[in-house]
């Protein structure tokens, strides 16, 4: 008996047709170790790329040359002989005619015949590839961001199957390439913005939009950069990237054959300009602390007070340059000693008290004495301030 009998409305025959998962019914021969094709819906045909008279009435053995290497043959025959439901998770099927990840789902008809559910999910597969390497590059980031860049536009190129690919920082009125992978040598890194081929994409307005620029080649950016009409380049992808909400560049990815881009794409080339952002930021960052650390070291050096550091053992840490001058000493040699030995005796007897109450939260304000380098006394007014971590710890 078919799986359709004859009587079946023809809604039903009409929904098997417009099923948007593939789907062939199945009848075992030489008991379950091969099948025959007893029907093939569309969606099946437009995944296998293979018209229904082609299929039907065949053996699967002989229609899917690969099937059993694929590991689906011999879950059919488990179907068939249980009747139990099964899954057969995504695998790249291959033989000479295609290639292609699928994801089936086998039951048991009650005319004795199997029926597999599948989807064609080699898209799917690509993208998991991709955020895979994509967090693969993230975790082999380092505290450079000038390496992180590169590192980010490299992967954007490989990810994307790209011919070459570039991240263009925006400097004042320039553009300059500070990532590049795999740009002809005559690639000019910088240039003026208004002559750049990610003037469009810098100058837009706020958003996550992706420009794609077909027919590159004929374009005038062809004209301003010979490399790309000598590469043969026909499409240019291109993602603006933000640092603090701020246009900081693009990030251009060229192709050698016609292109427009899908989903998975945009959203990868969407990532990476993220990513690309977030080093800027970093960059930014590191720049703003190095610069603050320069002028506070200015500062510190060229008071004409002195500083002295000392740890919960009262141990030397940091002497600025008049502090050394003040007692005579080279300002490497005052440091892991303790600052009672400068003290006189008075002096070095009562610090003790005065660390406890810094320890605890207090200042201490006070004249001291202190022993010069050649023996000679300094008297000095001597202010300690605790300096305490988040916890308020000393």
């Amino acid at each position: 008996m078919s799986w359709i009998e004859t009587d079946t409305p023809p809604w039903v025959h009409a929904l098997f047709d417009d099923l948007k998962s593939g789907v062939a019914v199945c009848e075992a021969v030489e008991n379950g170790y091969d099948f025959i094709v007893r029907d093939f819906n569309r969606a099946a045909e437009t995944i296998e790329k293979l018209a229904r008279h082609e299929v039907i009435g065949r053996r699967l053995t002989a229609v899917f040359p690969g099937i059993r290497e694929f590991g689906l043959l011999d879950l059919l025959r488990q179907v068939w002989l249980t009747g139990e439901p099964a899954h057969h998770p995504a695998r790249l099927y291959k033989d000479p005619r295609i290639i292609g990840w699928r994801e089936h789902r086998l039951y048991k008809l009650p005319s004795g015949e199997v029926v597999t559910v599948f989807e064609e999910v080699s898209q799917r597969k690509l993208i998991e590839e991709r955020l895979s390497r994509l967090c693969e590059t993230f975790a082999g980031f380092t505290p450079n961001c000038d390496k992180n860049i590169q590192r980010l536009t490299a992967t954007c190129g490989q990810l994307l199957e790209a011919t070459c690919a570039t991240y263009c920082r925006l400097h004042e009125d320039r553009l300059c390439a500070v990532g590049q992978w795999r740009m002809p040598e005559h690639f000019n890194p910088a240039s003026e913005l208004q002559n750049h081929f990610c003037q469009e994409v810098v100058g837009q307005s706020r958003g996550s939009e992706t420009h794609v620029v077909p027919n590159v080649h004929r374009s005038r950016h062809a004209q301003l950069h010979p490399f790309i009409a000598d590469q043969g380049l026909e499409t240019l992808m291109a993602q603006p990237v933000y640092c603090f909400n701020d246009i900081a560049g693009a990030v251009c990815v060229f192709f050698k054959t016609p292109l427009i881009p899908d989903e998975g794409q945009r959203r990868i080339l969407q990532l990476i300009a993220a990513s690309l952002g977030i080093e800027e930021e970093r960059r930014h960052v590191q720049w703003a602390y190095k610069e603050s650390e320069r002028k506070y070291r200015f500062l510190v050096d060229h008071l004409q007070e002195g500083l002295w550091a000392i740890d919960q053992n009262a141990t030397t840490t940091f002497v600025n340059p008049s502090l050394a001058q003040m007692l005579g000493w080279p300002a490497v040699d005052l440091l892991g000693k303790n600052f009672a030995s400068f003290l006189d005796g008075p002096g070095a007897a009562a610090f003790p008290l005065s660390l406890q109450q810094l320890q605890q939260g207090g200042k201490y304000r006070g004249e001291h004495v202190f022993i010069r380098k050649d023996g000679s006394l300094l008297a000095a007014d001597l202010i300690l301030t605790p300096l305490t971590d988040d916890h308020g710890h000393f």
